[in-house]
């Protein structure tokens, strides 16, 4: 299996946006002095590279990139690996390149690029915090959505939320983003990726944009051999228990993870000893962790076997046997799927949500979880805090569970009202996102719509919560 870094195909590549970069997004590695700026061009020679600095006159540090592409033979099945407007494209060429050492909190500026084929607009983020022992000081603010689809006609939608995230940036909820699956729903489409990345840089080249895969951008049925290392043919559990359930199908149509793969970055595990089995360890864009602020941050595939069997399951288990809650008193978890949801009309997704809480749930409650973020519902809906189906008496030894699949895709029409409505505090089918304001003594949750309904107005708050710790 190829890694990153490794040329999947060497003979060059006609990209659709030129020889000039673009597409530029930031994330997270291992290494809290550092920042990955990954990006796309038509050309790999002579290798780009980045450029950055303190301010937009001195860029004085510099790192070569290193670049990636992928062919329609790597991916899994029809269509997304037949050529064709519609159909497969050549992506060019995909570069990586790292800054560091930067210093801790710090405003840099970088450009991408190279002076023989041009360079991007010079932009700005934030470095990482310092990892302190005294959290009483240290505060996080970053944001999260998932369900972005890109093609007309749900392009205005996304439209409006990137300018609305923007702002928020700006106003400082600028430490990260998560994006747990269905990015710009491409599904075999390969244009749309280069659409939808476009759509998205503002946002993506100021903070990390950490994601992880979607139904739309894995689940898939062929036989070839892809990143994650699972069997080939994707996971298509059957399972019983508690009710028959297992829905994963063929929802990439074929792309089966490759151009999140090729294009994303994970981060291993934030505590590295985790990471010492190659059979339990965290596995690229897929799963893995990483600690900001007061924030323990675990990003899991849905898409992938999470049960008590799997390896995925395993990691979990030992990720989260490392948390140092003094240091990071807040863990969250984003996926895709949801475990709590009471949208009519998504009795497949129900199914496999009560099968989702039967193999994973026992082990977040005794972690002691604060919130677990999903997407994959197209609409809004929070928690109390619950276990096994019932919110907790005291309202604090439970986690919080919010669906937020409401970043573009068209909204869902079903009523909530499941029988088990009884945890279910707050719902809508809407557009919107969901930021967060953490320290070590309090996480505040703000739903922020970016259509008007309700009296409420783009940018406005419609939903919010404050959560205390679980001690």
């Amino acid at each position: 299996m190829a890694t990153h870094g490794e040329l999947l195909i060497e003979h060059k590549v006609d990209h659709s946006f030129g020889l000039l970069p673009t597409q530029a997004h930031l994330s997270f590695t291992q290494h809290r002095e550092e920042m990955l700026v990954i990006w796309t061009s038509g050309t790999s020679s002579p290798p780009p590279g980045v450029e950055w600095g303190l301010s937009t006159t001195s860029l004085n540090s510099s790192a070569r990139s290193t670049s990636l592409t992928y062919k329609a033979s790597d991916l899994c099945n029809a269509p997304a690996n037949e050529t064709g407007l519609n159909k497969f494209i050549p992506p060019g060429y995909i570069h990586r390149a790292v800054m560091s050492p930067l210093p801790p909190a710090t405003k840099i500026w970088y450009r991408v690029g190279s002076h023989e084929h041009g360079w991007s607009d010079t932009r700005s983020f934030t470095s990482r915090r310092a990892e302190v022992s005294n959290t009483e000081t240290s505060t996080v603010k970053f944001l999260m959505y998932a369900d972005q689809a890109l093609p007309v006609p749900y392009f205005g939608p996304a439209w409006r939320m990137t300018q609305q995230v923007v702002r928020d940036i700006e106003a400082g909820y600028d430490a990260f983003l998560l994006h747990p699956g269905d990015l710009g729903y491409a599904m075999g489409s390969a244009y749309i990726w280069d659409v939808w990345g476009t759509l998205v840089e503002p946002i993506t080249s100021r903070i990390p944009y950490m994601v992880t895969v979607g139904n739309h951008e894995y689940d898939h049925a062929g036989l070839h051999p892809e990143p994650s290392g699972a069997p080939p043919g994707g996971w298509h559990p059957s399972g019983t228990s508690p009710v028959p359930w297992g829905n994963l199908g063929d929802d990439s149509r074929g792309e089966c993870g490759v151009p999140v793969w090729a294009r994303f970055n994970g981060t291993g595990s934030a505590n590295p000893a985790v990471d010492v089995d190659p059979v339990s360890s965290a596995n690229g864009v897929y799963w893995y962790s990483f600690n900001e602020g007061p924030v323990h941050v675990v990003v899991l595939s849905s898409e992938h076997d999470w049960r008590r069997t799997s390896r995925q399951y395993a990691w979990l288990a030992a990720d989260l046997g490392a948390v140092n809650r003094s240091s990071t008193p807040w863990i969250m978890l984003a996926t895709h799927r949801m475990m709590y949801e009471t949208e009519t009309g998504c009795d497949g997704d129900f199914a496999l949500s009560l099968a989702f809480r039967e193999e994973v749930e026992p082990l977040l409650h005794a972690s002691r979880v604060n919130l677990m973020m999903v997407g994959h519902q197209h609409s809004y809906e929070r928690s109390c805090a619950a276990f096994q189906g019932e919110c907790v008496a005291d309202g604090v030894s439970g986690t919080v569970h919010m669906v937020v699949g409401s970043a573009g895709a068209k909204v869902q029409t079903g009523s909530f009202s499941r029988n088990n409505t009884k945890f279910s505090l707050k719902h809508a089918n809407t557009y919107g996102y969901i930021r967060l304001d953490a320290n070590v003594a309090r996480l505040r949750v703000e739903f922020v719509r970016t259509n008007a309904h309700d009296g409420i107005q783009p940018g406005e708050v419609w939903d919010s919560v404050e959560l205390p710790p679980w001690v």
